[in-house]
């Protein structure tokens, strides 16, 4: 059996959320060396990693509830997010490392759909920790050195 969208469960801090959809796509700004046109070598550069998450209402409220007692949206302190997928003979973990959550599509409504109302929250990854894939740190520890 292979991995799907459904076999995946989502942590955003405390909270078990079932999302519509989740992205995450690191950018890695190392770049090539070259001599004579020839590629020789690298140079590392910076990173980062930022997505989006999709919710239903029932969902997003248990973020709300969160930034309700934190005082506000903005007060809202990074999540960790852990998403785990696991199906017979294959599975999946990331981590991002405090993720820095926005709303976006705070409402659209169309009277002519039945479709259920979703919000989008974008997010950036602010930790040190950065991205675990499977148990593997994609910064390695001379990158995050002194942090």
């Amino acid at each position: 059996m292979r991995l799907t969208g459904k076999d995946f469960d989502t942590m955003i801090g405390d909270y078990s959320v079932r999302v519509e959809s989740l992205s995450a796509s690191i950018t890695d700004n190392r770049k090539v060396i070259k001599e004579n046109g020839i590629p020789v070598d690298f140079t590392n550069g910076d990173v980062e990693c930022s997505g989006e998450i999709e919710l239903n209402i029932r969902n997003f409220k248990l973020i709300a509830a969160a930034a309700k007692d934190a005082g506000s949206w903005r007060d809202l302190k990074p999540f960790d997010i852990g998403i785990t997928g696991s199906v017979t003979g294959e599975n999946q973990t990331i981590d991002l490392d405090k993720c820095l959550l926005r709303i976006s599509d705070l409402i659209n409504i169309d009277p002519n759909s039945n479709d259920q109302m979703k919000i989008k929250l974008p997010f950036d990854v602010t930790g040190p920790d950065f991205v675990v894939i499977d148990g593997t740190p994609y910064l390695s520890a001379h990158d995050i050195r002194d942090l």
